[in-house]
């Protein structure tokens, strides 16, 4: 993973997989489709890969053993993540990369819910021993809001394996103030990085293009030179007919593109409501030399 890194220089993400299997049948909750209906999966993850991901995350951001239980799912998390880096790494082809979606529990921390530190660490760790089993090439912690209860997912990690890790925030920007609903910050995440030893830091979801940008720069603002991860929606939902839409096309995310590049980001893809075609404009952007190929075959 480190040397693939060092080799791209910016690794391509895949986009959304809750919003694109919904597309393709799957119902909440969305995880059980690796048991269900593997091969939709499966194609889902070629899918991302024909469109220029270097790296393809699992299926697996529910997966925890808190978090299935509160899904009400009597599934072995050991066995269900195994299954889903299994899925995933099939469906890899030749020189690209896995990385473990590892979502948090689903309960806050005391003092402002019922979980215990304790009980989060021991909740993560059938699912990280399951995806490295299963032959991932890296853990990605996303979608978090108290770091608190990273350090716990780190600390379960650390019991499991020596693999590289990421570490991604979802912020709510309020006018100059980047910070998640419990109030860390950009900088708080820096720390907890670098004190860790995280490949890289960033942030996913919650916002589209626009004010992800704004993230990248306040990271950039914390420390120059540290591994970014960007994973920005598709814009915000909007409901139409009922259902919840995202609305920024492929072709907005890649015009905003090079306003994201400015600040120097590892790991490029999007989060809820993007597809393989906003992923296909992210490497036609990053290399226009194999579009221009493709269009002379």
């Amino acid at each position: 993973m480190i040397e693939y890194l060092k080799k791209k220089g910016i690794i391509i993400l895949d986009g959304a997989t809750g919003t694109e299997l919904e597309k393709r049948g799957i119902t909440d909750p969305i995880i059980k489709a690796n048991i269900d209906q593997p091969e939709v999966v499966s194609g889902l993850e070629k899918e991302y890969f024909d469109a220029g991901s270097d790296a393809v995350l699992t299926n697996t951001f529910t997966g925890s053993k808190t978090m299935l239980q509160l899904l009400g799912l009597d599934i072995d998390p050991y066995i269900l993540n195994y299954t889903a880096a299994e899925i995933a790494c099939k469906a890899r082809p030749p020189g690209k990369l896995v990385i473990g979606s590892v979502g948090p529990s689903g309960k806050l921390l005391t003092p402002y819910g019922p979980l215990t530190e304790s009980e989060a660490v021991s909740g993560f760790i059938p699912q990280l021993k399951g995806l490295i089993d299963g032959g991932v090439d890296a853990i990605v912690f996303e979608t978090y809001m108290d770091l608190r209860e990273m350090r716990c997912a780190i600390t379960a990690l650390k019991e499991c394996g020596d693999i590289p890790f990421i570490c991604s925030l979802t912020f709510e920007p309020k006018g100059k103030r980047i910070a998640t609903l419990i109030g860390d910050t950009p900088e708080k995440l820096v720390e907890l990085g670098i004190s860790t030893g995280a490949l890289a830091v960033g942030a996913n979801c919650g916002v589209g293009i626009d004010p992800m940008i704004k993230i990248m720069e306040s990271y950039r603002a914390v420390h120059p030179t540290i591994p970014l991860w960007a994973k920005p929606n598709a814009g915000m939902p909007k409901l139409v007919d009922g259902r919840a839409m995202y609305t920024e096309s492929p072709e907005y995310f890649a015009a905003k593109l090079p306003e994201l590049l400015q600040y120097n980001p590892s790991f490029i893809g999007g989060c809820c409501g993007t597809t393989p075609e906003h992923i296909e404009r992210i490497r036609n952007t990053l290399h226009p030399e194999i579009k221009h190929a493709e269009t002379k075959e």
